[in-house]
């Protein structure tokens, strides 16, 4: 099994890989910015986009094409931190500035049950670090995931296996988190 990381230059992208290479699968890291020829090459059965320094909605520009070009391909995708507010803004959702930014270790409750929260439990621990947030999904979005300050941690495309995550699954200090890449795994081969 082939898994593509689509990097945002965030700092916990080596994390990722590392996550996903534990679990048995091959792995690789590439720039946003060449993604579209990787992903005609490497053909993956999953893919990660990773968190970054990008401030949305100001960049929004540079990065629309490449979540474009990556939701267009018919596998299992998660984002991660800004990618979890890119891809709900690519779909109609709206993102701002976080009432209370989240930094270290948070509290993150399911909401609703999903493939990608098997064998976790309904609160665990987990490593955030932003200052904006989605604050509203578009229709074709549902949440998964929420914190006491922070309403949507997690939401899945209602019709396909695209997961948008606020925080960290990648960070060593987040509970479960491996079990999440697990279970992201396990879905790609359904």
């Amino acid at each position: 099994m082939k898994g593509l990381v689509v990097s945002f230059r965030g700092q916990y992208n080596h994390l990722i890989k590392r996550s996903l290479w534990r679990i048995g699968i091959e792995v690789l890291i590439v720039d946003h910015n060449v993604v579209g020829r990787t992903l005609r090459t490497f053909k993956p059965d999953l893919i990660v986009l990773g968190g970054g320094p990008y401030t949305l909605p100001k960049d929004y520009k540079l990065l629309e094409k490449v979540v474009s070009m990556v939701l267009d391909v018919d596998v299992p995708t998660l984002g991660i931190c800004l990618a979890h507010q890119l891809i709900a803004l690519y779909l109609g959702g709206i993102i701002g500035k976080s009432r209370t930014p989240e930094y270290g270790m948070v509290n993150i409750n399911i909401v609703n049950d999903d493939p990608l929260f098997n064998n976790i439990p309904k609160t665990f621990r987990a490593w955030c670090s932003h200052n904006d947030e989605v604050k509203k999904l578009p229709k074709t979005l549902k949440v998964i995931a929420k914190s006491d300050t922070c309403p949507i941690e997690g939401f899945k495309l209602k019709n396909k296996p695209i997961y948008g995550l606020q925080f960290h699954p990648e960070v060593e200090h987040t509970e479960y988190g491996l079990q999440i890449f697990e279970n992201l795994k396990m879905i790609a081969r359904s």
